[in-house]
């Protein structure tokens, strides 16, 4: 079975300002240059909800730096959607300090929008894989602890 790791991938073209490949790979290194001096940093991102908020809600910001948990064949096409430049983490180190791969549900519209009916599954998976995580993370301590006493 392939070893899957984490990537961080970056940047997504910015398809508002009609940005160029040249100028994208141009961000790229750019952003890339960053990381190495200042290291990762959690991007502001507003969530554009299709329902209605409290006011005090608004507006959903999620401060984030996504990582993906993916087989290193899959890659390719995973930087075709967001981003030519690619960062590969060693799984285990990401783990222990508490990083889990980025989880998307799908939005829906509450009025028949049929991703509605597979949220449910989708979710499941997703915490069946972070129960996972988790247990092995837990075993992993506890040895460790065994070995101190």
């Amino acid at each position: 079975m392939p070893e899957e790791f984490f990537y961080h991938s970056f940047p997504r073209i910015n398809t508002k300002i009609n940005e160029t490949l040249e100028q994208n790979n141009l961000r790229g290194i750019a952003i890339l240059n960053n990381i190495i001096k200042n290291g990762l940093l959690l991007a502001p991102e507003v969530m554009h909800l299709p329902f209605e908020l409290e006011k005090w809600q608004n507006p959903v910001v999620q401060h984030r730096c996504c990582f993906t948990l993916i087989k290193r064949e899959m890659l390719e096409e995973h930087c075709q959607v967001f981003g030519r430049f690619s960062i590969e983490w060693n799984t285990s180190i990401l783990k222990e300090i508490g990083i889990m791969p980025v989880m998307y549900l799908p939005l829906f519209d509450h009025n028949g929008d049929d991703d509605m009916k597979y949220v449910g599954s989708k979710f499941l998976y997703r915490m069946i894989n972070f129960h996972e995580y988790s247990r092995q993370y837990l075993k992993e301590a506890e040895e460790g602890r065994e070995e101190v006493f």
